[in-house]
């Protein structure tokens, strides 16, 4: 940090006030921990004033650890693994774990300009960090690093200056963060519009001469009827209480379902797919964690051979099958096998759907799911506590509201475009958010450049600072000897 504004001098870290560290009291001795003493560890650092605190520590955890007491008023810094480099300012006085290094600052030195040094610092502090897996960085190298100190008036009128810039840069970071909730929130409402048929009430009135889904589920009946193999589809077991638009209707997964055999179907039960029968290639395993991302990469893809594939046979999805978890808190995610991927197996826990060309198409049926009037269903016939699971009994039998082929393609559309829609918005967001976080870097980087508020030549040289803070250390050392000889 050279090339320092009039007024302004380096220092060290070191020199800035009183440091130490803490230390852990023995978790198995309960007697050391539920008292009334404050105990921080490096994962409460929250990047800004210290208002409470988890765990305390009785007199007796002090006694017997290096645990100590660090004043309000005082930054601490996280020196270990992921929280390197994180802050905080006691408003009250603590005593801390030894991951956690304390600074009392000098009176000649605004706690604040402190904090918000290291702050703007704090990239630089993470990259000081030493070690593999959980890096660490130590009291002697922070302590030796440069320390621009202003004129403490200048000090003050700079975190004035800070806390108001970046006031305004919080405020508008926290209306930015609500954006992710409100974009579920008007999804879900595009959906309910959707499948209570207002969202296409202006395509129904142009369009209707369109031929009933009733019409269509009849005409696919009376086909299935003269199939030699008669297989009887179960209707659903309760319709919701929800009036339909005209030429709508009620239908179960079982009911729109393709006439290929399996076409409505469960992952292999226990034995019958095991750990030991996955390979690096082959036939390519559908999980839970795939439907729920609605990604099917390769980079944690499982496989089973062809012979093992050919034997679950009955649980192959292809291109196009509604796949949908039946465990979960709450079961009920969707995702659509991706066009022109090869025929895989889905593993236990996932229901695969392929839906008949003549009464559904998978990206109507994959947004029905979605909707709360299906999650509703969903959430009644769930059961279990420590896992939460669907049958496919229960699956086969919801009540899913079906128009006709072509509204669905209209709805899919509609809904498809607002979603487009609604993510530019979000993906703005996220830019804005980032921007935002950019901003207050470059506030603190005019700050400790002199550049973010004015100089006053009235001001005390910061050199006066030092000598006094030289001067009052050099007498606290002299004082800590003078009562060790007389100890």
């Amino acid at each position: 940090m050279s090339d320092l504004p009039q007024g302004w001098i380096n220092m060290t870290l070191a020199e800035v006030g009183r440091w130490g560290s803490g230390g852990t009291p023995k978790a198995s001795t309960s007697s050391y921990y539920g008292g009334t003493i404050p105990w921080i560890r490096s994962g409460d650092l929250p990047d800004g004033l210290i208002v409470g605190h988890e765990i305390t520590l009785t007199v007796s955890g002090i006694e017997n650890s290096a645990a100590k007491w660090v004043k309000g008023g005082a930054v601490l810094v996280a020196m270990y693994g992921a929280t390197i480099g994180r802050l905080g300012i006691t408003t009250y006085p603590v005593t801390t774990n030894q991951a956690v290094a304390f600074i009392e600052p000098s009176s000649s030195i605004d706690v604040r300009y402190l904090f918000e040094n290291l702050r703007f610092r704090k990239p630089d502090l993470v990259a000081l960090g030493q070690g593999g897996a959980q890096p660490n960085i130590s009291q002697e190298i922070l302590k030796a690093q440069a320390f621009p100190l202003a004129p403490l008036r200048e000090q003050r009128r700079i975190v004035a200056k800070i806390d108001s810039l970046t006031g305004k840069s919080r405020r508008a970071r926290d209306h930015l963060d609500h954006i992710p909730r409100l974009v579920e929130k008007y999804k879900q409402a595009i959906l309910a519009a959707a499948f209570r048929g207002d969202l296409t009430r202006d395509w129904r009135e142009a369009h209707d001469d369109i031929i009933p889904i009733s019409q269509r589920h009849h005409s696919v009946e009376k086909f299935r009827k003269k199939a030699v193999k008669i297989v009887r589809r179960k209707s659903p077991l309760s319709i919701p209480n929800h009036q339909l638009p005209v030429h709508w209707g009620w239908l179960s997964p079982d009911q729109i379902a393709d006439d290929s055999s399996y076409s409505l179907g469960i992952g292999p039960f226990g034995s019958n797919l095991v750990r030991t029968d996955y390979r690096d290639s082959g036939v390519r395993l559908v999980f839970v964690r795939d439907v729920r991302r609605g990604i099917f990469g390769i980079d944690d893809a499982k496989y089973v051979t062809t012979e093992k594939a050919n034997e679950l046979a009955p649980h192959l999805v292809i291109s196009g099958d509604v796949l949908i978890t039946k465990m979960g808190a709450p079961p009920g995610d969707t995702a659509i096998y991706p066009l022109g991927e090869p025929p895989a197996i889905i593993t236990a826990d996932c229901i695969k759907l392929r839906p008949h060309p003549g009464l559904t198409c998978a990206k109507y049926l994959m947004h029905c799911i979605r909707d709360e009037i299906v999650k509703l269903q969903l959430e009644a016939i769930t059961k279990g506590v420590a896992q939460q699971k669907v049958s496919l009994d229960g699956f086969r039998q919801l009540a899913l509201p079906i128009p006709p082929l072509e509204e669905q393609d209209e709805i899919v559309s509609r809904i498809e475009t607002a979603f487009r829609w609604i993510d530019r918005l979000a993906a703005n967001a996220t830019s804005a958010r980032k921007l935002i976080d950019q901003l207050d870097q470059s506030v603190l980087a005019k700050a400790f450049k002199g550049e973010l508020v004015p100089q006053d030549l009235a001001d005390e040289p910061a050199s006066a600072l030092l000598e006094r803070i030289r001067a009052e250390r050099a007498a606290a050392l002299k004082a800590k000897r003078g009562r060790k000889k007389a100890a």
